[in-house]
């Protein structure tokens, strides 16, 4: 799962691999604003093939968020 949310952040936010860890967070990466937000979701939906609820989303605030919504979804690797 993280080298798919490493490929997710850097074809979106530009965020390079090795700068990817899971305690970044909006205000580490310019890009990931509201708009960007949407992005991301789009993205996990299609890349996981999950569809998040409103409350998932709102949760996501930093990749630990992601890491733990995946989780809940039975994604692990």
């Amino acid at each position: 799962m993280i080298p798919k949310l490493a490929r997710i952040f850097f074809e979106l936010f530009q965020l390079p691999p090795v700068d990817f860890n899971d305690k970044i967070n909006p205000d580490q990466v310019p890009k990931w604003d509201s708009i960007g937000h949407m992005q991301l979701v789009a993205a996990l939906e299609k890349e996981f093939d999950i569809k998040l609820s409103v409350s998932e989303i709102m949760e996501m605030m930093d990749v630990e968020g992601i890491i733990s919504t995946l989780q809940k979804h039975g994604i692990t690797e």
